[in-house]
């Protein structure tokens, strides 16, 4: 008995994991909006087997996402402590970094 909860808590544990993971993925890559349908298709593709309203569900509190519904996920917007440009302050400090690496 005790294994079988095993096995379960680590099958939600990597759907929700690889789930997140695809979120975040999709982000990177500009997207804001996604299908529910197409989401739940390529989460089956992968081995999980989900619905949409499951998929919902496990949405919910996700913070990558802004709305779900049974037609599209929207994912929310990038946060930026200060509204600017944060790719921009990535690489100013990358760059700060770099110099004070050489400077040594």
């Amino acid at each position: 008995m005790r294994s079988r909860e095993l096995l379960d808590e680590d099958y939600h544990q990597n759907l929700e994991s690889d789930l997140n993971n695809l979120l975040i993925g999709v982000k990177g890559n500009g997207v804001t909006r996604i299908p529910t349908q197409k989401l739940v298709d390529k989460m089956q593709q992968s081995g999980y087997s989900v619905s949409a309203d499951s998929l919902m569900l496990l949405l919910q509190d996700n913070p990558v996402v802004a709305n779900v519904s049974q037609e599209f996920v929207e994912l929310a917007a990038p946060e930026s402590s200060d509204g600017g440009d944060q790719t921009q302050d990535s690489a100013s400090q990358v760059s700060d970094m770099a110099q004070s690496a050489t400077d040594i």
